[in-house]
Protein backbone atom coordinates (compact mmCIF):
# COMPACT_ATOMS: atom_id res chain seq x y z
CA UNK A 1 0.00 0.00 0.00
CA UNK A 2 1.36 3.61 -0.73
CA UNK A 3 1.92 6.24 1.89
CA UNK A 4 -0.70 8.45 2.66
CA UNK A 5 0.55 12.30 1.60
CA UNK A 6 -0.49 14.97 3.50
CA UNK A 7 0.26 18.72 2.44
CA UNK A 8 0.15 21.87 4.98
CA UNK A 9 0.24 25.44 3.31
CA UNK A 10 -0.74 28.83 3.60
CA UNK A 11 0.23 31.34 1.22
CA UNK A 12 0.43 33.68 4.24
CA UNK A 13 3.84 33.16 6.44
CA UNK A 14 4.07 33.36 10.04
CA UNK A 15 1.51 31.48 10.81
CA UNK A 16 3.14 28.18 12.40
CA UNK A 17 2.68 25.86 9.71
CA UNK A 18 6.14 24.65 9.42
CA UNK A 19 6.03 24.13 13.44
CA UNK A 20 2.68 22.21 12.93
CA UNK A 21 3.99 20.04 10.18
CA UNK A 22 6.48 19.29 12.60
CA UNK A 23 4.20 18.64 15.18
CA UNK A 24 2.26 16.31 13.33
CA UNK A 25 5.01 14.09 11.60
CA UNK A 26 6.55 13.92 15.23
CA UNK A 27 3.42 12.57 16.26
CA UNK A 28 2.72 9.81 13.90
CA UNK A 29 6.13 8.88 14.26
CA UNK A 30 5.64 8.71 17.97
CA UNK A 31 2.97 6.33 17.07
CA UNK A 32 4.43 4.21 15.35
CA UNK A 33 4.25 4.83 11.73
CA UNK A 34 7.50 5.48 9.49
CA UNK A 35 7.44 8.82 8.05
CA UNK A 36 9.25 10.81 5.34
CA UNK A 37 9.05 15.27 5.72
CA UNK A 38 9.64 16.26 2.32
CA UNK A 39 10.13 20.45 2.90
CA UNK A 40 9.46 22.27 0.04
CA UNK A 41 10.05 25.85 1.37
CA UNK A 42 13.51 27.70 0.68
CA UNK A 43 13.49 29.00 3.61
CA UNK A 44 14.42 25.64 4.98
CA UNK A 45 13.43 26.16 8.80
CA UNK A 46 12.12 22.18 8.18
CA UNK A 47 15.63 21.11 7.19
CA UNK A 48 17.86 23.39 9.74
CA UNK A 49 15.10 21.62 12.94
CA UNK A 50 15.43 18.04 11.73
CA UNK A 51 18.63 18.10 10.41
CA UNK A 52 20.70 20.50 13.30
CA UNK A 53 23.15 17.52 14.13
CA UNK A 54 23.24 15.73 10.77
CA UNK A 55 25.90 16.27 8.42
CA UNK A 56 26.18 18.44 5.16
CA UNK A 57 23.00 16.23 2.71
CA UNK A 58 24.69 15.69 -1.10
CA UNK A 59 21.25 16.11 -2.67
CA UNK A 60 18.56 18.57 -1.54
CA UNK A 61 14.86 19.15 -3.24
CA UNK A 62 16.15 21.20 -6.14
CA UNK A 63 18.12 18.47 -7.12
CA UNK A 64 15.52 16.21 -7.02
CA UNK A 65 13.13 18.43 -8.94
CA UNK A 66 15.72 19.47 -11.47
CA UNK A 67 16.21 15.26 -12.26
CA UNK A 68 13.08 15.37 -13.67
CA UNK A 69 13.01 11.53 -13.38
CA UNK A 70 11.18 8.66 -11.66
CA UNK A 71 12.79 7.16 -8.41
CA UNK A 72 15.00 10.39 -8.26
CA UNK A 73 13.78 11.51 -4.75
CA UNK A 74 15.08 7.81 -3.17
CA UNK A 75 19.17 9.59 -3.81
CA UNK A 76 18.30 12.43 -1.35
CA UNK A 77 16.30 11.41 1.56
CA UNK A 78 18.85 11.38 5.21
CA UNK A 79 17.80 10.23 8.56
CA UNK A 80 16.43 13.16 10.36
CA UNK A 81 18.13 13.89 14.16
CA UNK A 82 14.56 12.97 14.97
CA UNK A 83 13.34 9.01 15.87
CA UNK A 84 11.49 7.54 13.12
CA UNK A 85 11.42 10.65 10.41
CA UNK A 86 13.42 10.52 7.27
CA UNK A 87 13.81 13.88 5.47
CA UNK A 88 14.22 15.23 1.76
CA UNK A 89 16.40 18.78 2.80
CA UNK A 90 15.53 21.96 1.45
CA UNK A 91 17.76 25.23 0.84
CA UNK A 92 17.41 28.65 -0.22
CA UNK A 93 18.28 28.11 -4.30
CA UNK A 94 15.41 25.80 -4.35
CA UNK A 95 13.54 29.24 -4.59
CA UNK A 96 14.87 29.56 -8.45
CA UNK A 97 12.26 26.40 -9.28
CA UNK A 98 9.54 29.44 -8.92
CA UNK A 99 11.20 31.67 -11.63
CA UNK A 100 13.28 29.67 -14.01
CA UNK A 101 11.68 28.59 -17.00
CA UNK A 102 12.21 24.93 -17.63
CA UNK A 103 9.55 22.44 -18.47
CA UNK A 104 6.62 20.83 -16.38
CA UNK A 105 7.73 22.78 -13.34
CA UNK A 106 4.55 21.52 -11.60
CA UNK A 107 4.93 17.99 -12.00
CA UNK A 108 8.18 17.22 -10.69
CA UNK A 109 7.71 16.10 -7.53
CA UNK A 110 5.18 13.71 -8.61
CA UNK A 111 7.51 12.48 -11.30
CA UNK A 112 10.42 12.46 -8.62
CA UNK A 113 8.22 10.12 -6.54
CA UNK A 114 7.01 7.35 -9.47
CA UNK A 115 8.71 3.91 -8.56
CA UNK A 116 10.29 5.23 -5.63
CA UNK A 117 11.22 1.88 -3.70
CA UNK A 118 12.36 3.91 -0.81
CA UNK A 119 9.29 6.06 -0.46
CA UNK A 120 6.96 2.77 -0.73
CA UNK A 121 8.53 2.03 2.59
CA UNK A 122 6.74 4.74 4.54
CA UNK A 123 3.35 4.98 5.70
CA UNK A 124 3.25 8.62 5.69
CA UNK A 125 4.58 11.84 3.88
CA UNK A 126 4.26 14.63 5.26
CA UNK A 127 5.28 17.90 3.01
CA UNK A 128 5.99 21.30 4.34
CA UNK A 129 4.61 24.17 1.57
CA UNK A 130 6.25 27.18 1.36
CA UNK A 131 4.08 30.18 1.85
CA UNK A 132 3.18 31.05 -1.94
CA UNK A 133 0.62 29.61 -4.53
CA UNK A 134 3.77 29.57 -7.03
CA UNK A 135 5.19 26.38 -8.46
CA UNK A 136 7.00 24.71 -5.37
CA UNK A 137 3.00 24.73 -3.90
CA UNK A 138 1.81 23.66 -6.56
CA UNK A 139 4.38 20.22 -6.80
CA UNK A 140 3.01 19.30 -3.26
CA UNK A 141 -0.52 20.13 -4.04
CA UNK A 142 -0.54 17.77 -7.34
CA UNK A 143 1.42 14.84 -5.14
CA UNK A 144 -0.37 15.03 -2.09
CA UNK A 145 -3.52 12.73 -1.47
CA UNK A 146 -4.54 15.01 1.76
CA UNK A 147 -3.88 19.44 1.67
CA UNK A 148 -4.63 21.18 4.98
CA UNK A 149 -4.56 24.59 5.86
CA UNK A 150 -2.57 26.19 8.64
CA UNK A 151 -3.66 29.48 9.40
CA UNK A 152 -4.22 31.79 12.79
CA UNK A 153 -7.01 33.76 13.97
CA UNK A 154 -5.39 37.40 12.93
CA UNK A 155 -6.28 39.81 10.46
CA UNK A 156 -6.42 38.69 6.65
CA UNK A 157 -6.28 34.94 7.62
CA UNK A 158 -9.93 34.65 6.25
CA UNK A 159 -8.64 35.68 2.68
CA UNK A 160 -5.80 33.64 2.78
CA UNK A 161 -7.29 30.94 3.66
CA UNK A 162 -9.98 31.81 0.49
CA UNK A 163 -7.43 32.10 -1.49
CA UNK A 164 -5.42 28.56 -0.48
CA UNK A 165 -9.02 27.14 -1.35
CA UNK A 166 -9.33 28.61 -4.53
CA UNK A 167 -6.13 26.70 -5.62
CA UNK A 168 -6.87 23.39 -4.14
CA UNK A 169 -10.01 23.74 -6.31
CA UNK A 170 -7.63 24.64 -9.63
CA UNK A 171 -5.74 21.47 -9.00
CA UNK A 172 -8.64 19.54 -8.48
CA UNK A 173 -10.81 21.07 -11.19
CA UNK A 174 -8.35 19.23 -14.17
CA UNK A 175 -7.80 15.83 -14.90
CA UNK A 176 -4.10 16.70 -15.70
CA UNK A 177 -3.17 18.23 -12.25
CA UNK A 178 -4.66 16.26 -9.15
CA UNK A 179 -8.58 15.86 -9.27
CA UNK A 180 -8.48 13.44 -6.49
CA UNK A 181 -6.93 16.02 -3.96
CA UNK A 182 -8.54 15.90 -1.01
CA UNK A 183 -9.10 18.93 1.01
CA UNK A 184 -8.62 18.28 4.80
CA UNK A 185 -9.70 21.42 6.44
CA UNK A 186 -8.54 24.46 8.57
CA UNK A 187 -5.53 23.53 11.36
CA UNK A 188 -6.19 27.38 13.57
CA UNK A 189 -2.64 27.70 15.31
CA UNK A 190 -1.23 30.20 17.35
CA UNK A 191 -4.10 31.26 19.50
CA UNK A 192 -4.15 33.35 22.49
CA UNK A 193 -6.45 35.13 24.96
CA UNK A 194 -6.86 38.28 22.92
CA UNK A 195 -10.34 39.35 21.95
CA UNK A 196 -9.12 39.53 17.94
CA UNK A 197 -8.14 36.11 18.27
CA UNK A 198 -11.82 35.34 19.20
CA UNK A 199 -13.22 37.85 16.93
CA UNK A 200 -11.30 35.72 13.72
CA UNK A 201 -12.11 32.60 15.46
CA UNK A 202 -15.43 33.52 15.07
CA UNK A 203 -15.09 34.76 11.50
CA UNK A 204 -13.63 31.47 10.15
CA UNK A 205 -16.20 29.31 12.13
CA UNK A 206 -18.47 31.48 9.90
CA UNK A 207 -17.48 31.43 6.98
CA UNK A 208 -15.12 28.01 7.12
CA UNK A 209 -17.14 26.53 9.72
CA UNK A 210 -17.15 22.49 8.42
CA UNK A 211 -13.58 23.00 7.91
CA UNK A 212 -12.34 23.75 10.76
CA UNK A 213 -10.05 21.01 12.33
CA UNK A 214 -10.64 20.98 16.56
CA UNK A 215 -8.51 21.36 18.15
CA UNK A 216 -7.85 24.71 17.97
CA UNK A 217 -3.71 25.10 18.85
CA UNK A 218 -2.92 27.37 21.39
CA UNK A 219 0.05 29.65 21.51
CA UNK A 220 2.35 28.33 23.90
CA UNK A 221 6.41 28.38 24.98
CA UNK A 222 6.49 25.15 24.14
CA UNK A 223 6.03 25.54 20.53
CA UNK A 224 8.30 28.21 19.85
CA UNK A 225 10.94 26.17 21.37
CA UNK A 226 10.63 23.27 18.95
CA UNK A 227 13.12 25.26 16.36
CA UNK A 228 15.09 26.92 18.67
CA UNK A 229 15.89 23.94 20.51
CA UNK A 230 15.61 20.89 17.69
CA UNK A 231 13.76 19.17 20.04
CA UNK A 232 10.44 17.65 19.86
CA UNK A 233 7.63 18.82 22.08
CA UNK A 234 7.29 16.00 23.75
CA UNK A 235 10.93 15.75 24.97
CA UNK A 236 10.92 19.43 25.88
CA UNK A 237 11.66 20.83 28.94
CA UNK A 238 8.36 23.45 29.26
CA UNK A 239 5.95 23.24 32.00
CA UNK A 240 3.30 23.17 29.17
CA UNK A 241 5.23 20.70 27.21
CA UNK A 242 2.34 17.86 27.86
CA UNK A 243 -0.87 19.96 27.48
CA UNK A 244 0.58 20.78 24.19
CA UNK A 245 1.45 17.79 23.12
CA UNK A 246 -2.02 16.10 24.21
CA UNK A 247 -3.66 18.67 21.69
CA UNK A 248 -0.92 18.30 18.54
CA UNK A 249 -1.78 14.25 19.36
CA UNK A 250 -5.40 14.68 19.03
CA UNK A 251 -4.84 16.42 16.07
CA UNK A 252 -2.69 14.30 14.50
CA UNK A 253 -5.22 11.44 15.06
CA UNK A 254 -7.62 14.06 13.58
CA UNK A 255 -6.42 14.54 10.16
CA UNK A 256 -5.40 10.97 9.65
CA UNK A 257 -8.87 9.85 9.68
CA UNK A 258 -11.06 9.31 6.92
CA UNK A 259 -12.42 13.18 6.83
CA UNK A 260 -13.33 14.70 3.06
CA UNK A 261 -15.10 17.99 2.31
CA UNK A 262 -16.57 18.56 -0.63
Amino acid sequence: MPPKVLAFGNQKGGVGKTTITLAIAEALAESGQRLLVLDLDPQANITHTLSSSAPEPQFDMLDVLYANQAGAIDDAIIASSWSGIDLVPSAARLARLDVEAITAPETRLKVACWDSKAVAGYDFVVIDLPPSLGRLALNGLMYADTAHIVTEPEAFSITAVQEFFNTIDTVRASPMLNPDLINGGIIVNKRARLSEHDFQLEQLTEFFGPYLIEPVIRRRAAIADVHSTGVPVRRGTHKSRLEVQAGLDQLARTITAERKHP
